[in-house]
């Protein structure tokens, strides 16, 4: 079995959660949307649906924009030759 590298794992994690963002952001625009009665969204989602929704939403959205934050910049440090990558020995 070939042993896959870290650059691998955490290119794979960074896909992961730019797309579970781009779902959370989404979600949370909408639910936000659906409060505050604008743009007909509330035929969509009840409002009392929508305030349970957008305020769980805080701790995953936080989360995930940390780590991808994180991993984004690791590689652009990485890219900007601030920090060497390994030597295998």
């Amino acid at each position: 079995m070939s042993r896959r590298s870290t650059g691998y794992y955490l290119m794979r994690t960074s896909r992961l959660t730019g797309w579970l963002l781009l779902l959370l952001i989404l979600a949370y625009l909408l639910t936000g949307y659906a409060m505050c009665d604008k743009y007909e969204v509330k035929q969509l989602i009840s409002l009392e649906n929508a305030q349970i929704i957008h305020k769980s939403f805080d701790l995953p959205l936080l989360f995930l924009f940390v780590v991808h934050v994180s991993v984004n910049a690791y590689f652009a440090f990485r890219r900007w030759k601030w920090i060497k990558p390994r030597t295998r020995t």
